[in-house]
C-alpha cells in the first residue's frame, strides 16, 4: 500500500534521492503511496512535494525549523486522504480525516500547545524575513563549507558525493581523535558537536549546520576545532 522514505538521515549524514525513489515507485506501482520523513531536512532544503509525487510528508519542530520539540507537521495528498477514507478502525489520534475536518474549521481536534504555536509564528516571520530561497542557499553553503573543512583536515565524509545532507555532516574519524576530548575542548568555547550514533560512536562525529546557524557560527567552530587538532600533532 505504501513505502516510507527517510529524506535526511542524521546518523550518517545522507540525504536520500526522494524524487528518484518516488518516480520509480510511480512507474512500477502507481497505486502505492509515498510517505516521507522530512524531520531533519524541512526548511533547510527545497522539497517540492507535488512535483516529486509525495503523498504524505511529515516533519517536526526541533530540527531545521529551529524550534523546541513538540510540534508535528504534515502534508497529505488527495489520494492519501481518499485511501484513508477506505480504512476501517483508523483510530483518532493519527486520523488524517479527523485532522482535515478540524483544519477546515481553522481549529485543532484537541487542545494544542499554544506556546509552541506562538513560537512557530515568530519563527516563520524570521524565516520569511530572511527569504526561503536565501535560507536554502545558506544551508547549502554551510554544508559545503563543513565538508571542505573535514577534507582539508584529513578526515573522510561518510556520505558519498551527491548524497550528502544539507543540514548535518557526518565526518568519518579517520584521524582517530578523541571525540570526548574534542567536546571537552569545545565546551570551553560554549560549543559542542555530536559523537557518532550507535555503532559509529567514536568512529565518526557529526556537525550540524541547520536552523539559525550562521556562517560566523561555523567559522568560530572551525577555528576552535583547528586549535584542538593543532594540539594533537
Amino acid at each position: 500500500d505504501a513505502i516510507t522514505v527517510v529524506h535526511n538521515e542524521t546518523s550518517t549524514g545522507v540525504m536520500s534521492p526522494v524524487a528518484e525513489i518516488a518516480a520509480t515507485v510511480r512507474r512500477i506501482s502507481p497505486e502505492t503511496l509515498v510517505l516521507v520523513d522530512a524531520v531533519s531536512s524541512f526548511s533547510g532544503v527545497r522539497i517540492p512535494v507535488d512535483a516529486w509525487g509525495i503523498d504524505v510528508l511529515l516533519t517536526s519542530s526541533q530540527k531545521a525549523l529551529a524550534l523546541p520539540p513538540g510540534l508535528a507537521f504534515c502534508s497529505v495528498s488527495d489520494r492519501a486522504l481518499a485511501r484513508a477514507a477506505d480504512v476501517k478502525g483508523r483510530g483518532w489520534y493519527f486520523d488524517f480525516l479527523t485532522l482535515e475536518k478540524a483544519l477546515k474549521k481553522n481549529t485543532t481536534p484537541a487542545t494544542p500547545a499554544i506556546s509552541l504555536m506562538r513560537s512557530l509564528g515568530v519563527q516563520l516571520d524570521r524565516i520569511f524575513a530572511e527569504g526561503v530561497e536565501a535560507r536554502y542557499a545558506r544551508h547549502a553553503r554551510l554544508a559545503e563549507r563543513t565538508r571542505r573543512w573535514a577534507v582539508e583536515n584529513g578526515f573522510d565524509l561518510m556520505a558519498e558525493r551527491g548524497y550528502a545532507s544539507q543540514t548535518v555532516t557526518t565526518v568519518t574519524n579517520t584521524r582517530s581523535i578523541s571525540v570526548k576530548a574534542l567536546n571537552a575542548f569545545l565546551a570551553r568555547h560554549d560549543m559542542e558537536i555530536s559523537n557518532g550514533y550507535g555503532d559509529y560512536k567514536d568512529k565518526a562525529f557529526r556537525i550540524a549546520h541547520m536552523g539559525e546557524v550562521q556562517d560566523s557560527d561555523m567559522e568560530r567552530l572551525f577555528a576552535a576545532m583547528n586549535e584542538f587538532l593543532a594540539g594533537q600533532n
